[in-house]
């Protein structure tokens, strides 16, 4: 397994600043040496004072991308500069030029964020559906209205009992996706004891959810 760090991307004049988006890409075994292969990719979004290479090596995320024993992907963790939030079409832009870069599979896209990237991972289920195999946002309300435009996508909600962001609002949107698709795989879970703060690290280390992951990027 491998890791590239200080890869760029710039966004300076769509984000209206100078700064770039920067990306770390975790790269599974055996990726320089299959450079015709196309590999499983998940997407994190950090949440507020994430922006940093600091912070993003502590990112609970990290532990399921380890488990490289039955299924390798590329784990990219886009960091936002200081002051941003998570924007639905410039995530878009920064996909497209980075996939073939890192050689992901565009049909094979999982889509994760924890509070400010959970999100940006709602808004983006709503404004691009299509163009990710999953969803799954942590501890996170969308800001616009519920995603029906995502109906028919595999998406896991989770949040901590004891976040003080309310989880009745993210708990009816999945009762509204399938209300919608009955035979839709949408999911919500109420983590037991979880603060904001703790969240990720209750969810990332979940065997169903890493039997759930696996399972999509198979397909």
């Amino acid at each position: 397994m491998t890791a590239r760090l200080n890869a760029w991307y710039h966004l300076d004049q769509k984000l209206g600043t100078v700064e770039p988006v920067r990306h770390i890409a975790l790269l599974p075994s055996g990726h320089a040496e299959q450079p015709e292969k196309v590999w499983p990719v998940v997407v994190f979004l950090h949440g507020t004072g994430g922006h940093t290479e600091t912070a993003a090596l502590k990112e609970p995320i990290r532990t399921f991308w380890q488990d490289q024993s039955e299924r390798p992907f590329i784990l990219l963790q886009p960091l936002a500069p200081r002051g941003t939030s998570w924007v639905p079409d410039q995530l878009m832009d920064w996909l497209a030029a980075i996939l073939p870069e890192v050689g992901g599979d565009p049909s094979r896209v999982i889509l994760t964020g924890f509070s400010m990237g959970g999100i940006g991972t709602w808004n983006v289920s709503c404004a691009h559906p299509d163009r990710f195999a999953a969803f799954i946002p942590l501890a996170s309300l969308g800001e616009h209205a519920p995603p029906d435009a995502a109906v028919g996508r595999p998406l896991w909600c989770f949040h901590g009992d004891k976040d003080g962001m309310p989880y009745q609002p993210a708990q009816e949107w999945i009762t509204r996706l399938r209300d919608l698709d009955r035979s839709a795989d949408v999911r919500f879970t109420l983590l037991e004891n979880t603060d904001h703060t703790n969240t990720s690290e209750r969810v990332y280390s979940r065997p169903d959810l890493v039997s759930w992951l696996k399972e999509i990027l198979r397909r």
